[in-house]
């Protein structure tokens, strides 16, 4: 078996406008992603970094609420 190294990799990263990311999740804050690639070896190893919102974590999607609900969401909040 063989290993890609670091060090021996080209790094990329991959910064898609946030509408057209095909990786990002419902609920991201944020995401990046960086693609490794070993010509030696000729493999391409790809890492995906993304920081989801708490709703979404705690089962809370937004796309699944109207505007009238809004008031129950944040009853239970100090604001």
């Amino acid at each position: 078996m063989q290993v890609v190294k670091l060090s021996d990799c080209e790094i990329y990263s991959y910064n898609p406008d946030y509408d057209a990311d095909p990786f990002l999740e419902n609920g991201a804050i944020w995401s990046f992603s960086f693609f490794f690639y070993n010509r030696k070896l000729k493999r391409v190893v790809g890492f995906h970094f993304c920081c989801l919102s708490n709703l979404v974590a705690d089962g809370f999607h937004m796309d699944s609420l109207s505007y009238e609900e809004d008031g129950e969401i944040f009853d239970d909040m100090d604001l």
